[in-house]
């Protein structure tokens, strides 16, 4: 009879071992895809003097090619003149533009870690991604 309250104690704690670690694998996972699309967004911007179709495109097929969801992707630009790049219109060069990638987080390792807080429906949070740039565009 007293190895029922062991097992009680013990069946968390495994599970806790063995989905842990997928949890972080998962977060970072997440983070490096992001992580790369701004990088290659941020390059992109630099040359172009601010942001446009193609480089919103290029964010999507980065996170898409990765297995994400792409239209789950928030991309905020500052100042207000990087965005919308045309051949009239970009930031002129030596300017620093900065570009923010949001996206939703995944809850597995809210989940695991809520359990030990003894919550029943953990936050919903977000990765946020900050690249910053110089303009390299001439007029």
């Amino acid at each position: 009879m007293h190895n029922i309250p062991i097992l009680l104690i013990l069946i968390p704690l495994i599970f806790f071992i063995l989905f842990f670690p997928i949890g972080i694998n998962n977060f970072y996972y997440t983070l490096n895809v992001l992580n790369n699309a701004g990088d290659t967004a941020i390059q992109l911007m630099e040359i172009k003097g601010g942001i446009d179709s193609e480089v919103i495109s290029a964010i999507q097929n980065t996170v898409q090619n990765a297995g994400l969801d792409p239209s789950k992707v928030s991309i905020i630009v500052t100042p207000v003149e990087a965005n919308n790049v045309s051949d009239t219109s970009f930031l002129e060069r030596g300017k620093i533009m900065t570009l923010t990638l949001q996206y939703p987080g995944n809850n597995l390792l809210n989940y695991i870690t809520g359990l030990l807080h003894f919550k029943a429906m953990p936050d919903q949070w977000n990765y946020y991604v900050v690249k910053s740039g110089m303009s390299q565009k001439y007029r």
